[in-house]
């Protein structure tokens, strides 16, 4: 005997829509680069939106104060170890020579430290240098005026021939200028702002005649991996 079967029909699933959220995209690394020193900016060779590679020049300030520098720290190191030299062996002629010529370098060293003084002095009266760029200007004055003054004191006691305390005295001063040098040859390398990853530069100061320290002068997204 036959029984009656219920039939349903099943209909296909209705089609999923599409659903449109708002939503910003942003770089898994961010970078906001700026100079480490303050000085004249001289070159600026990327554009907003433009890629570069890792290590790509981004800007670079005028280097020539900075070299000025570095130069007159290399004459008063070379001349303070010749001048260690002679307090050790005892002044000669040429010694006292050379005495009185590193005289002469400690003093173009001070000159040249006394003017970038009162440069920063005016630029930070006029809120165009950052305190801590003036009193690193002023700090650099002080060491210059001290070197001056370490160096006639040399002359003298090279006239007069040196003791064994002073000779320790001019070893340490000799310290002072090896770290010097080694700060004045980091500084100089500083006026060279570099991509630290591949990137594209989101942001510059484009126009601006100058780059203070630690103002952030350009905006770096990372768009490669590692």
């Amino acid at each position: 005997m036959a029984r009656p079967v219920k039939v349903i029909t099943v209909g296909g699933r209705p089609e999923a829509e599409d659903i449109s959220l708002p939503a910003k995209t942003r770089a898994n690394q961010r970078a906001d680069l700026s100079f480490k020193v303050a000085g004249p900016m001289i070159e600026l060779p990327v554009e907003e939106g433009q890629e570069v590679e890792k290590g790509q020049l981004i800007a670079r300030l005028d280097p020539r104060d900075f070299e000025t520098h570095l130069r007159g720290i290399n004459s008063s190191l070379s001349e303070a170890t010749a001048n260690l030299k002679s307090m050790e062996s005892g002044a000669r002629a040429e010694d006292i020579r050379m005495l009185e010529s590193a005289v002469d370098a400690a003093t173009a060293e001070y000159l040249f430290a006394e003017d970038q003084y009162e440069r920063y002095k005016k630029l930070w009266i006029s809120q165009h240098a950052s305190r801590a760029d003036y009193d690193r200007q002023t700090s650099l004055r002080d060491k210059a005026k001290a070197g001056l003054e370490s160096a006639r004191q040399d002359l003298a006691k090279g006239k007069k021939g040196a003791r064994k305390e002073d000779i320790e005295a001019q070893q340490s001063r000799i310290r002072g200028l090896e770290a010097s040098l080694k700060a004045a040859r980091d500084a100089l390398e500083d006026t060279y702002l570099k991509a630290p990853f591949t990137g594209v530069v989101a942001k510059t100061v484009c126009g601006k005649p100058s780059g203070n320290s630690g103002q952030a002068a350009h905006r770096l997204y990372r768009t490669s991996p590692g």
